[in-house]
């Protein structure tokens, strides 16, 4: 049984194989970062296809709950860090630590060294406020390594957000 939502999330898992494939980058991505990763769907779907990917997910703590309930489902054997208990952080998780899934509150991902070969956003840049989406494309222009991917499908304008942000005014780099 599938729902819109399990579509989309398939239809995006394919097309971001199909693009890794196509530049010869599927065998190097080895970390991926979604910025709102919904309940987990995606990052399900992505790491099946790429099951030694260190996942990198930053949203909302209370999302976050959902993200390790719905993975810790999904993938019984893997390894989770949720960074919501305190106890798990480190500047340097990411280099340093095993992990499968690394679950980072928004308002911590600021004090992590990151480096990736994929960055995902889908369907959530539209509603956040402008400084923040300023906030989140710096952390990816700073910190995605060169040849890298950056995968995103939002709506043009999101009009029920305060900024209404429009797709055309997200602050791309020319990279």
């Amino acid at each position: 049984n599938l729902n819109f939502d399990d579509l989309y999330h398939v239809y995006s898992a394919a097309q971001i194989l199909r693009t890794s494939r196509f530049l010869k980058k599927d065998n190097k991505i080895t970390k991926i970062l979604e910025i709102g990763g919904g309940y987990g769907n995606l990052a399900s779907k992505l790491k099946k296809l790429f099951p030694k990917v260190k996942y990198i997910i930053v949203d909302l703590p209370e999302v976050l709950l959902i993200q390790n309930y719905y993975l810790s489902s999904s993938f019984k054997d893997s390894k989770i860090i949720n960074l919501i208990d305190k106890s798990n952080f480190s500047k340097t998780i990411i280099a340093d630590k095993d992990f499968d899934f690394l679950l980072v509150p928004f308002n911590l991902y600021k004090k992590i060294n990151f480096e990736f070969d994929l960055v995902i956003n889908t369907r959530s840049f539209g509603e956040m406020p402008k400084e923040v989406l300023e906030d989140y494309f710096d952390l990816i222009q700073n910190n995605i390594e060169e040849g890298s991917l950056f995968y995103t499908t939002n709506r043009y304008v999101f009009t029920k957000s305060k900024d209404k942000n429009k797709l055309r005014d997200y602050p791309f780099d020319e990279n």
